[in-house]
């Protein structure tokens, strides 16, 4: 399989001691048709979304990945590979190799499925505190009526950066006749940015 992205609005600042790099991306993998086994060429959709990359001062440590579980393993595992993910223990969620985190959380553990290369480390970035705000953050930023948790979320921290992906804003098919106002586009937009900022400034 190939890869390819497309990208724009790319967003680069410090909010906080914390570096950002943001964009709207589309990635797609392409399967090649093939005359033995007479398929066709066929893309296929990995992440489409907010994407964001929070750089920080301090180091998470080995590689945990927080997948929301209302993705499909398939898109998630296409996801990690298309980050290039090296770490063999967590680049396929469905691998033994991988440690499977439950924190305790009904609520956290029914939305979140949580795989990591150190249970020790990852505890210590998961705490209790960490996941309330989590959990929280919606009504804190937004108000109990937003339920943001509609969209699939995924964190990949590894080393000293956050992965921050937030599926399913399509942003890529506005023309010139798509009302944004009548669609809600900038306020579902800000709310994602919002989102995003907000679990990274958690994550610190």
């Amino acid at each position: 399989n190939t890869y390819s992205f497309k990208s724009e609005d790319l967003i680069i600042g410090e909010i906080n001691g914390i570096n950002y790099r943001m964009a709207d991306v589309k990635a797609q993998g392409h399967t090649p048709s093939n005359m033995r086994t007479k398929t066709k060429s066929s893309y296929y959709t990995i992440f489409e979304g907010l994407y964001v990359i929070a750089t920080y001062k301090n180091d998470f440590g080995p590689a945990l990945y927080i997948k929301y579980r209302n993705l499909s393993n398939v898109v998630a595992n296409k996801f990690l590979e298309f980050l290039g993910n090296e770490t063999n223990s967590v680049n396929n969620i469905n691998e033994p190799g991988g440690i499977h985190l439950e924190t305790g959380n009904s609520h956290f553990d029914s939305l979140f499925y949580i795989v990591c290369e150190n249970e020790e480390s990852a505890r210590k970035i998961i705490t209790p505190a960490m996941i309330d705000s989590i959990l929280g953050i919606k009504e804190k930023l937004f108000g109990k009526s937003n339920n943001l948790f509609i969209n699939p979320i995924n964190l990949f921290l590894k080393g000293n950066e956050a992965h921050i992906a937030l599926f399913e804003l399509d942003v890529f098919d506005l023309n010139a006749l798509t009302s944004i106002t009548k669609n809600n586009y900038t306020q579902k937009y800000y709310h994602f940015l919002c989102l995003a900022i907000g679990l990274a400034e958690i994550l610190k």
